[in-house]
């Protein structure tokens, strides 16, 4: 009997969606806009980093990452300090509430990954792990040990050749 691949996929683009539908409602509970507790995260860990930089290491642009950074110090979250070595640039900093936040949601992030995996051993997380390793592989072939951002940051660019061709 043939394997039902396209049930499969579906289950699996399910699967991303209640995840991603799921880690909205976090962030909106959190107060925070999808994507913006990955901008808080990478300034807790990188003081005093600038736009670009968050903008190299989460795979967007730095558009993206001025409106979110914008918002972010609206809502007392981020403060800027303009670099003395070049005043063109800010640098990131988390304020109290910032780091408040940061710290709430990332713990929400992991409860909600505990409740994830529940009631998989860890054989069956090794086991799962390895099949998308497998099938991550089958799809990228030798690019399938390419990281999460650079895979966002190939997506995006792939996405702008696109639309440059049409």
């Amino acid at each position: 009997m043939k394997p039902d691949y396209f049930s499969i996929t579906e289950k699996l683009n399910k699967l991303f969606l209640w995840h991603r539908i799921s880690l909205y409602k976090i962030a909106h509970r959190s107060g925070l806009y999808q994507g913006q507790l990955p901008v808080l995260a990478f300034i807790q860990k990188n003081e005093g980093c600038t736009q670009k930089e968050v903008a190299n290491q989460l795979g967007v642009s730095a558009a993206s990452v001025a409106s979110s950074t914008k918002r972010l110090q609206r809502a007392g979250m981020i403060r800027k300090k303009i670099d003395e070595t070049n005043l063109r640039q800010n640098m990131l900093y988390l304020t109290e509430e910032g780091e408040k936040t940061t710290e709430k949601t990332c713990k929400m992030m992991d409860e909600f990954h505990l409740s994830f995996f529940q009631g998989f051993s860890e054989n069956e997380l090794e086991l799962l792990g390895q099949f998308l390793d497998r099938m991550i592989h089958n799809v990228a072939g030798k690019d399938s040990s390419v990281d999460l951002f650079s895979l966002i940051h190939l997506e995006m660019k792939t996405e702008k050749e696109g639309k440059e061709k049409n």
